[in-house]
């Protein structure tokens, strides 16, 4: 961490394990406009149109220069007030929230039926976005008569929140570009490496460069193979009645159900319950480990 002064703003982002002091993140100590001028380049908004950057990530973000922020602090009907000015404003939403999340706004705008903009993008930190999700949330997107874009940021809690963001390929592989210029990225042997002044992250996973992109493969500690396979197979009905967090034990899973859908298979459990018993909580990563 550098050095202090009057003004700085910290952040700790709840996806981050440790607890060590030194891990606060400044983020207003550096001028970041380029990294969101890239981020509105690639997710194509005209100019004259205002985005509204609606924060449902679990910390703090600093200000956008190309729009206006509003933090909603994972409140729901937030959101949903952000989205309606949103549209009563005539911009496009810029939705910043881990995928799990995201998927669940949707769903709640879905069953709330209120007024969303033209266009919703989503920009998906946190962890790694199975394929079905992705698909589901545009469609869900579409069906509230929204124009939809999903982008993935992979960034590493002490360093900074966005350090790559990247779009999924047509064969599945999300193709990540350097949007971050705080931090130094590099690649021994598939193994990542990322540099933040005098702080080095090596987080677990893999990367490799292919025509120009990163390619970024995740820690199997924390993305099992199992699981990943299981949730990229989901489909529609699925994601409706499931939450994305779950239970392993060896090769059984038990997932959780979104409320109110009761559990009609042994390998799913009443929303309620299984926050009970995991201490789910929609800021908190899914263990898919």
């Amino acid at each position: 961490m550098p050095s202090l002064r009057p003004g700085d703003i910290l952040s700790y982002s709840a996806g981050t394990t440790s607890s060590a002091v030194s891990h606060f993140r400044v983020i207003n100590s550096v001028d970041q406009s380029a990294k969101y001028q890239s981020i509105v380049d690639t997710l194509g908004i005209q100019k004259g149109v205002l985005p509204f950057v609606i924060n449902a990530y679990p910390a703090a973000l600093g200000s956008v220069p190309f729009g206006v922020m509003i933090d909603s602090y994972l409140s729901m009907s937030v959101i949903h007030r952000s989205l309606r000015l949103c549209a009563q404003q005539r911009g496009v939403a810029i939705i910043i929230a881990q995928p799990l999340f995201a998927l669940h706004i949707m769903e709640q705008c879905r069953q709330s039926a209120i007024e969303l903009p033209m266009s919703i993008s989503f920009v998906l930190p946190g962890y790694y976005c199975p394929v079905s999700l992705e698909n589901y949330l545009l469609q869900l997107t579409r069906e509230c008569r929204s124009a939809a874009t999903v982008l993935h940021a992979y960034g590493v809690a002490e360093l900074d929140a966005a350090i790559l963001v990247g779009k999924r390929l047509d064969d599945g592989v999300i193709a990540y570009q350097q949007v971050s210029s705080i931090c130094e990225l590099e690649s021994t042997d598939g193994v990542l490496h990322i540099r933040r002044d005098q702080t080095l992250i090596t987080p677990g996973d893999r990367a490799f460069h292919r025509s120009g992109y990163w390619i970024i493969e995740q820690d199997p500690q924390r993305l099992h193979a199992s699981v990943r396979q299981e949730l990229d197979q989901w489909d529609e009905a699925q994601w409706r009645r499931r939450t994305g967090y779950l239970l392993r034990n060896g090769s059984s899973m038990l997932f959780q159900l979104r409320s109110p859908f009761a559990a009609t298979q042994s390998n799913e459990m009443e929303h309620f319950e299984f926050a009970r018993r995991s201490l789910m909580a929609w800021n908190s990563k899914p263990d898919w480990s």
